[in-house]
């Protein structure tokens, strides 16, 4: 081979190794918003996958707090009435038992309107309703918040 063959191999040579760097340059430009949305779409995915394992974890820890709530609740009833037996007399706790652990008997609030009584006489519950307004008004009359100002 003569020296110009060699030096035409080299300088082709030389030629394509440019061109195929000039190339793969462009077709990375080209490629490169694909990727930058490929990336993005990777990195949004493992971010919804954390947050879901921590609403599942979250959910995991609430559920086991408010079991926990629950068992402690029941110890406190069980502390309760075991105090009860023992510490109240035995007619006193058979009356509190009656009436199934509950306080004193309340009355409805004062501000209440009275309850109306259905009856088959149309005249009776109009007095009635009457009756209910006067009522009504003493009650009101009786606020001590209308006689403010």
């Amino acid at each position: 081979m003569t020296q110009t063959a060699i030096f035409l191999a080299v300088a082709a040579l030389l030629l394509g190794l440019i061109a195929g760097v000039a190339l793969g340059r462009i077709l990375a430009r080209r490629g490169g918003p694909q990727v930058r949305f490929s990336d993005q779409l990777r990195t949004r995915d493992q971010r919804l996958q954390l947050y879901e394992s921590q609403v599942a974890e979250h959910f995991e820890r609430t559920a086991q707090l408010s079991a926990e709530l629950d068992r402690a609740l029941d110890q406190l009833r069980d502390q309760l009435a075991t105090g009860a037996d023992q510490l109240v007399g035995e007619d006193l706790g058979n009356r509190i038992g009656r009436r199934g652990g509950a306080g004193p008997e309340t009355q409805p609030p004062r501000d209440y309107a009275p309850s109306r009584k259905a009856s088959g006489d149309g005249r009776a519950a109009a007095e009635g309703a009457t009756a209910d307004r006067s009522q009504l008004q003493l009650v009101e009359d009786d606020d001590p918040t209308y006689r403010v100002g």
